[in-house]
């Protein structure tokens, strides 16, 4: 009997979820650097601008290059100069990118720079370690074949950059196989140092034509020596000339697709780890069977795999954008691991999104997930920056410090979320109290209103009485009127509502105070 699976989808993430979305944040820190370092390269050789050192501005990058007018009469000629010269950005930029993957410290920097002072006719390139040159190069994209190429070399044209010390780069075209695995450049190199050799050992060379013959070895070997693969086809190279943008960013989505896969490599470790540990735990508690657990764990490790790939890929180019981004806050946040955190926040909106559209979760829920993943993300990306300098082991660093980043703030946004939530019921509470006071003390007012007017009529009412009665009362006194003096209190006490009145004037005074009957004060 199968056992019930307690590993339902659940839109809200547990702690363990969280600590694993950051180990596997944290891993993409090292790939999508790298790479995006490597982006940068062909992103500054397109425009020949370095946003982050401008003394290393081209005199004219690939789009420039693309820009050139053709002589109609000499097509042929202007495109294959102009293939040279994008053939030389191209071989910089790949170069480079590679350094920059593999942590090698060496540079190719171009000599034709801004700042550089004028074209240097001996070197296309400066191949640099720390500051210091190691070696020079040139160029030349000659001949139709290797052994016009190789003739062209060992004319007298080319003798100067021999005497210099340069190395030639020459295209890829000249570096194929042949039958013995042999660069068919050094086949042929070879061959004609075997046929000198041969024709001095034969003896019959006169001594000024064996020093000749030697002389001609000496350099086919200083050839065989300095001649370089650039890694470029002449097919490359008029590609780049004639399309600059789409010859670049086919090498951004090949660099991309590199990156993509390494860290899909590594999030696969983690997560098919991480599923592991999980599954044999719930296996022995008996909340999960065999085939549940295995089910869970291939598809765990395929939901990384994939999710790391998408954060390889598209971090990575984002990051070299904002490497060679014109704004100083873009090309600061590129050092973080911020671009990988953007495409993760990406994903997660979307499947937030996804969750909304189909039903799962409503809009407020929608909203706080992408909220809680946002700054979650944002949070893991720093921390796995000072993890990395904290813990100076490419990855593991990183790793954990995004991990635990990530659950922290996956923790803090949640208390935020829940105090927010406490805050807006009490302020709802709030409002709903003042509503009912707002009712209540205008019923109040309204009283009191009614309250005041009666008391105002009331009370001047009295004060009339008042008024009449003691004027009465002063009259009566000043002229010695001793019934009106009992008339006009009679009458104020009757509007006072006093109604025992014993007697009207004196004459029945008289009779009160000689009867039997009682006084009433």
């Amino acid at each position: 009997m199968t056992k019930k699976n307690h590993f339902p989808e659940n839109m809200k993430k547990s702690r363990f979820e969280s600590l694993l979305d950051g180990a596997i944040l944290g891993a993409a820190n090292d790939p999508v650097g790298r790479y995006g370092d490597a982006v940068k390269e062909h992103l500054y050789v397109y425009t020949g601008t370095d946003a982050e050192n401008h003394a290393m501005d081209l005199k004219k990058g690939l789009r420039d290059i693309g820009e050139h007018k053709i002589n109609p009469e000499y097509a042929e000629q202007n495109l294959k100069q102009q293939s040279g010269f994008s053939a030389e950005l191209k071989y910089q930029a790949r170069k480079n990118a590679e350094y920059r993957i593999n942590g090698d410290k060496r540079r190719i920097v171009a000599t034709d720079l801004k700042n550089s002072g004028g074209y240097d006719e001996l070197f296309d390139h400066y191949e640099t370690k720390d500051g210091r040159i190691v070696s020079m190069m040139q160029m030349k994209f000659v001949g139709n074949d290797v052994k016009s190429c190789v003739d062209k070399l060992m004319s007298g044209d080319y003798q100067k950059y021999i005497d210099n010390g340069a190395d030639f780069t020459l295209p890829s075209d000249y570096f194929q196989t042949d039958e013995n695995g042999v660069p068919k450049i050094q086949s042929e190199l070879d061959k004609r140092i075997d046929k000198l050799q041969k024709q001095i050992d034969s003896g019959k060379c006169q001594d000024d034509v064996v020093k000749q013959k030697s002389e001609q070895i000496d350099k086919l070997k200083k050839l065989k020596s300095r001649v370089k693969d650039s890694g470029i086809s002449k097919d490359d190279a008029v590609f780049a000339r004639e399309h600059p943008f789409l010859s670049t960013a086919a090498d951004v989505v090949k660099l991309s697709n590199r990156a993509g896969l390494e860290q899909a490599k590594n999030a696969a470790v983690i997560g098919g780890s991480v599923a592991v540990i999980k599954n044999i735990c719930e296996y022995y508690r008996g909340n999960i069977d065999g085939k549940d657990a295995v089910c869970d764990i291939a598809k765990t490790t395929g939901k990384a795999a994939a999710g790391g790939y998408a954060v390889g890929f598209f971090g990575s180019a984002l990051k070299g954008t904002m490497q060679n981004s014109g704004k100083d806050v873009l090309r600061n946040l590129s050092k973080t691991n911020l671009p990988a955190a953007m495409v993760n926040m990406t994903l997660e909106a979307g499947k937030s999104l996804h969750a909304y559209l189909n039903g799962t979760i409503n809009g407020a829920e929608c909203l706080e997930r992408m909220g809680q993943s946002g700054f979650s993300m944002v949070v893991a990306s720093m921390s796995a920056t000072v993890g990395q300098v904290v813990i100076p082991i490419p990855i593991v660093g990183a790793v954990i410090g995004s991990a635990l980043g990530y659950a922290l703030s996956s923790a803090c946004y949640g208390c935020l979320v829940s105090s927010l939530k406490d805050a807006k019921l009490s302020r709802e509470n709030r409002i709903r109290i003042e509503r009912e006071c707002q009712e209540h003390i205008k019923f109040i007012r309204q009283c009191r209103e009614e309250l005041e007017k009666y008391f105002d009529d009331r009370l001047n009412f009295y004060k009339q009485a008042f008024y009449e009665g003691f004027t009465e009362i002063s009259r009566a006194c000043d002229t010695g009127d001793y019934d009106g003096f009992i008339g006009a209190c009679n009458k104020l006490n009757s509007k006072m509502g006093g109604k025992n009145i014993q007697f009207s004037n004196t004459r029945e005074f008289d009779e009160l105070m000689n009867s039997d009957e009682a006084f009433d004060l």
